[in-house]
């Protein structure tokens, strides 16, 4: 006998009414017709998740995957379509229910454990290993209201992942706190997908996912985008991530481009200076010196900065770069006289040039990264009439993994000069 499946769903769908102002839906209430237009949350879904499967939920922000959790879970209805669960089902989609302010932490671990469906006795008999893995228990007697953010991420959490259902749906977004107790927090929810019970685990990690699930379902607009083994689908998200981030960086960079021709008339935010000199584009390239903005980590990695001006032969001049990241200002770059590459005295007669960074190896961690660049005049003492042209985050470029679970680094590269040669 075949026994059934712990989660069936069949043509799902959920279509939200979306009113563009509130006093459209009392304008319908009172006079009728439809004022509201329709979003499909979810569009004809089927899925079929065996017993004991570890299956990971990923996809973009909006992808659908809230609802469908909620569906599944029992506490969203849908607009047509049937879900079936087969066995006791525990959804995690929110911490902290039930807990009280006013009630110490004690008594709302017993409060917490009841509203996710567990008996008291259930509750009362797995207390002392809930706050053991907490590790609040020199102040589990205290108001709930009085521990800080984290300390109640902690006990919320604690709570949550001490129910063993057969069906267990998980977002790992909810592994709160301090560094420590996330990594806490993740080793119990491999406890869980080793367990043997059916997991049901939603992630923005494509490493996670890979490592814990042996399935993976993409969702996005709504609809399943491939379903199949956890690691080629999280490798094909996190590819498509890439590819959507490296057409938005070039859409940036051309937008930049024409931004910075009008600001050299304007005196707008991506100018300072200009008047003598000024930087005309900035392209990063691959190997094969093709203009590219997505790198993977240890690429061989190129810039080319094209400038033009009005500069005095008796003075050096060079030209600088700064890279930035997302999270980190001034991650490397190079101060083009300190390391002695001056612009050639052709090049300064003849009023405009191309010069070239590289290095071997960009082993740079996963993410976007903006370029702000100058070409300076070199006097002692330096003054910022030095600078000739600034141009802030000129050009935007993405890094992404070379293997699954190695993040790069942030290094001091050591980068190599060339001046090629412009024609008129």
């Amino acid at each position: 006998m075949v026994s059934q499946p712990a989660i069936a769903i069949r043509q799902l769908t959920k279509i939200y009414k979306v009113y563009s102002k509130p006093l459209d839906m009392l304008r319908e209430l009172v006079f009728g017709g439809n004022r509201y237009s329709e979003f499909a949350a979810l569009n004809s879904i089927d899925l079929t998740i065996q017993r004991g499967e570890v299956v990971g939920v990923i996809g973009p922000n909006g992808a659908g995957k809230s609802t469908l959790l909620r569906i599944i879970a029992g506490t969203l209805d849908p607009t047509t379509g049937d879900v079936k669960v087969n066995g006791s089902l525990a959804a995690i989609l929110e911490l902290g229910t039930g807990f009280q302010p006013d009630y110490s932490g004690r008594e709302n671990v017993i409060i917490g454990g009841m509203c996710l469906g567990m008996t008291k006795a259930q509750v009362e008999s797995k207390l002392q290993s809930i706050i053991d893995f907490s590790e609040l228990g020199a102040v589990i007697d205290q108001p709930f209201k009085t521990y800080s953010s984290g300390m109640k991420a902690r006990l919320t959490f604690s709570t949550a992942m001490s129910v063993e259902p057969e069906v267990f749906i998980i977002d790992e977004a909810l592994a709160a706190g301090d560094a420590y107790f996330v990594q806490k927090c993740l080793r119990r929810i491999r406890e869980i997908c080793l367990s043997g019970a059916t997991v049901l685990f939603v992630s923005h990690s494509e490493n996670l996912v890979a490592e814990l699930c042996s399935r993976a379902i993409w969702l996005e607009g709504g609809r399943v985008i491939a379903d199949g083994l956890a690691e080629p689908v999280a490798k094909a998200y996190i590819q498509s991530v890439w590819d959507r981030e490296k057409s938005v960086l070039e859409k940036t960079n051309a937008q930049r481009a024409l931004a910075i021709s009008a600001t050299i008339e304007t005196g707008g935010r991506y100018r300072l200076g200009g008047a003598t000199a000024t930087i005309e584009s900035v392209y990063t390239l691959n190997t094969m010196g093709v203009a590219t903005t997505f790198f993977t980590a240890g690429d061989p990695w190129r810039i080319q900065a094209k400038w033009s001006g009005r500069l005095n032969p008796a003075i050096s001049y060079y030209i600088s770069f700064r890279i930035d990241g997302n999270r980190t200002q001034a991650v490397t770059g190079v101060e083009g006289h300190e390391e002695k590459f001056f612009l050639s005295r052709q090049s300064i007669e003849r009023g405009f040039g191309t010069i070239e960074y590289s290095v071997p190896h960009l082993d740079l961690g996963e993410g976007r990264y903006d370029i702000s660049i100058s070409i300076c005049s070199y006097e002692l003492p330096k003054t910022p009439e030095n600078i000739l042209h600034y141009v802030e985050k000129i050009h935007s470029f993405h890094v992404g993994r070379r293997i699954l679970g190695h993040l790069g680094w942030v290094y001091e590269p050591h980068f190599t000069f060339t001046e090629i040669e412009s024609q008129s």
